[in-house]
């Protein structure tokens, strides 16, 4: 382990940008940089090993075609950490959310036998859809504009 000033490691990394890069070149596999889940904190946890994060070498795509929504997938997420009581240090669950795709790669790579990756599953129907109303009620000015 190397000590370092701010002022020396700055001459690595200007930003939060460049964190991003040096923690996914020292193959760490995550989430989108625009992801809310990212933070200087919580990149030098990883690179300290403090926080988990998976690693690109143990990633295993399979396939969703109809994933369920982004809060199941959370829960799922969450759970899988919690039983394998893992670290994920400066990350508010709350707050710091990951994007969906690293939520469907992580959970596809750990819990691959979760009913999510069955062929036969069909995600819980999303309420609120135009399709699902019998009539609608629209202003006439939309209509004839």
């Amino acid at each position: 382990m190397v000590k370092l000033t701010p002022g020396e490691w700055s001459k690595f990394c200007v930003n939060t940008r460049d964190m991003w890069d040096v923690v996914v070149r020292c193959g760490y596999y995550l989430p989108k940089f625009k992801s809310k889940m990212i933070s200087e904190d919580f990149m030098h946890h990883v690179m300290l090993k403090k926080s988990w994060c998976p690693l690109f070498k143990d990633i295993r795509l399979i396939p969703c075609p109809t994933p369920p929504n982004k809060s199941e997938l959370l829960a799922k997420f969450w759970e899988f950490i919690d039983s394998n009581k893992l670290q994920i240090v400066g990350v508010d669950r709350e707050k710091h959310i990951p994007d969906k795709r690293w939520l469907l790669d992580v959970l596809s790579s750990y819990t691959p036998d979760d009913e999510i990756f069955a062929k036969k599953y069909k995600p819980p129907p999303r309420k609120g859809r135009l399709a699902d109303y019998a009539t609608m009620e629209i202003p006439e000015e939309v209509l004839n504009n």
